[in-house]
């Protein structure tokens, strides 16, 4: 999916639902500078840019950040200027700032595969906040369902048209395997995308860690934080067990570690 960022872009063009919760985020926390994990080509931190926060966006693909910068040029100057890109990985970095505000937004929380990875993001994140800065982290809320169906592993399913996948694409459809590994909840894919017979684009085990809440309330609170709310959409609605999301929001009360 990230080896080609405008491919990135045209699959996630219809996602811009949470993009109003994360600038009233901002603006509910008093945010004044907000730090983005894993911002990829800036989907969530140009629109905050544009909003007048000041952003600095984290990505460890070199080419994820070229896009955003491209997308950047056509930009105000001042959303330009209040935007700053650095690469490095999300689970072991330091900016030597400090931010009123980290996040990680819609299900890139998911890539950090390992324990290690886990608590090395959330002690990176404890570290460039103040005491009672807020640690955010929005990841969908799994089905169990399709979970337990998934630790056979289920055959390739239809994902829907996508005509302008690539070029010579048209009339592409996308097609998707998976399987869950229970022991490590891990989730593994394999995704084919064909026009006819002709294969577009082939990708294997785009793999994902499936977060549960008590697990997410675990790591927030062995890495140095309370958990001050849990929303379950991007209207900011009470959590349920029945939410799309589950969208926990830390705030710092002690340094990692201590």
């Amino acid at each position: 999916m990230y080896s080609n960022p405008y491919n990135y872009d045209l699959e996630n063009r219809d996602v811009v639902q949470d993009i109003p919760f994360w600038n009233e985020a901002a603006r509910r926390y008093e945010a004044g500078r907000v730090l983005e994990l894993a911002c990829g080509t800036g989907r969530l931190a140009i629109p905050l840019a544009r909003a007048g926060f000041s952003v600095a966006g984290l990505d460890l693909d070199a080419g994820m950040l070229e896009r955003c910068r491209v997308k950047l040029v056509t930009e105000k100057l001042g959303t330009q200027d209040n935007l700053t890109l650095h690469q490095g990985d999300m689970s072991n970095f330091e900016l030597n700032q400090c931010f009123d505000m980290v996040f990680i937004g819609f299900n890139s929380v998911e890539h950090l595969i390992s324990l290690q990875e886990e608590i090395g993001a959330f002690q990176c994140a404890n570290r460039h906040l103040p005491q009672g800065g807020r640690f955010i982290i929005d990841v969908r809320l799994s089905n169990l369902g399709l979970l337990a169906l998934a630790s056979d592993g289920y055959p390739a399913t239809k994902l829907g048209g996508l005509s302008e996948y690539a070029p010579g694409g048209f009339g592409a459809a996308g097609y998707a395997s998976r399987r869950y590994f229970q022991d490590d909840q891990y989730h593994g894919s394999h995704s084919k995308n064909k026009s006819g017979s002709h294969v577009l684009k082939e990708v294997s085990d785009d793999g994902r860690h499936v977060y549960f809440p008590r697990e997410m309330r675990l790591l927030y609170m062995y890495c140095g934080f309370e958990v001050e709310d849990v929303y379950g959409d991007y209207s900011f609605g009470e959590f349920t067990v029945s939410s799309p999301r589950m969208i926990f929001v830390g705030r710092k009360c002690r340094d990692a570690g201590a």
